[in-house]
């Protein structure tokens, strides 16, 4: 199981960078799925959550990328400490802000 959640993760990185971001946000959706059944699956669920803002940003939905990106913030858990957490929190940061420089200068609220 940990396995096959952590290969449909990789799927979607794939499609996203391949700019097939549908398909992307699929696989890393089926990822979720076995994520919530796994013990210690929690930060995939992070990491598929983050990819999948990601995905939203590329795709332009501003407002779906934040939701994604929030959610995965809120999921990851606070009493672990561990180098993949460590990087995960960076990486969600640093796409935020990516997202933060590509909508604020457009938005018309």
């Amino acid at each position: 199981l940990e396995k096959r959640a952590r290969f449909l993760w990789e799927l979607g990185e794939i499609c996203i960078d391949l700019q097939y971001l549908d398909e992307g946000i699929g696989y890393c959706e089926k990822s979720i799925n076995l994520c919530r059944k796994l013990p210690n699956g929690i930060l995939w669920e992070v990491d598929n959550l983050q990819t999948i803002a990601h995905a939203y940003t590329w795709k332009n939905d501003f407002r779906k990328a934040r939701e994604y990106f929030e959610a995965a913030l809120n999921k990851m858990p606070k009493g672990i400490q561990s180098e993949y957490k460590t990087l995960l929190e960076i990486v969600i940061y640093w796409r935020l802000s990516d997202l933060y420089s590509l909508y604020y200068p457009y938005k018309t609220e």
